[in-house]
């Protein structure tokens, strides 16, 4: 068995045991014919399933036992924010709700920036289309994707719009995102995203904030959603 270090922050905590432990979580298909290998062999391992957390991650862990090790641990690493609101949208697609933001950027960018060079800045717009030929096919019938970004930038200061959608093919989304992200002075003021898989709508965003106060944070969202609603 391997020793107890945190599977999260690779803190070793074998000096002291008193809050930290062992956290067993749902096996997988593949997990279970492996735990099955190692109990047939009689060979001495780490268990599939079983991982260590140090007593900043115990509890937590715990919490997601039901799911597998894998998920549980890529839900926990994920990005914590002071402030986090999952919100719904009438936009139909990344695309529709990339085109609104671009419609409604100047107004959108007097929410975060005072600098006025800044906001008279005109983003630049990249777009591009490219095809991923495979199985003996080739462009236009193989699978492909857009990805368009509109961006202003200024030293350590951007303010970015941009979605991403992947395509089997002319009627089937593989999966679609998209995400806005202010930044000043190398600091994540504020962001939107989403992501859709195997369909083209989206039906929700999530806005996310460590810089803005809970008071501006909620401003900032309602005078938003006004403008995508």
């Amino acid at each position: 068995m391997r020793p107890p270090i945190c599977a999260i922050c690779d803190n070793d905590f074998r000096a002291s045991m008193s809050e930290e432990g062992l956290v067993s979580f749902k096996l997988s298909d593949k997990e279970i014919e492996e735990n099955k290998r190692f109990e047939d062999s009689k060979i001495t391992g780490h268990p599939a399933g079983l991982e260590w957390f140090c007593k900043d991650h115990y509890e937590k862990a715990k919490k997601l036992s039901h799911l597998t090790k894998r998920e549980a641990i890529k839900q926990m690493s994920l990005p914590v924010y002071l402030n986090e609101s999952t919100v719904s949208i009438e936009e139909s697609n990344v695309i529709a709700l990339f085109n609104v933001i671009n419609k409604n950027w100047d107004e959108i960018i007097e929410f975060f920036i005072e600098d006025k060079n800044i906001r008279l800045m005109k983003p630049t717009l990249k777009q591009d289309k490219s095809w991923s030929p495979m199985d003996n096919c080739v462009p236009p019938n193989c699978p492909y994707v857009l990805n368009a970004e509109n961006k202003v930038e200024q030293g350590l200061t951007s303010i970015t719009n941009h979605y991403y959608v992947s395509y089997w093919n002319e009627n089937e989304v593989s999966n679609s995102q998209y995400s806005f992200q202010v930044i000043i002075e190398s600091k994540s003021i504020f962001g939107i995203s989403t992501y859709s898989s195997g369909q083209d709508k989206i039906d929700s965003i999530t806005l996310v904030s460590n810089e803005l106060s809970k008071i501006e944070f909620e401003e900032v969202k309602n005078k938003l959603l006004r403008l995508l609603r």
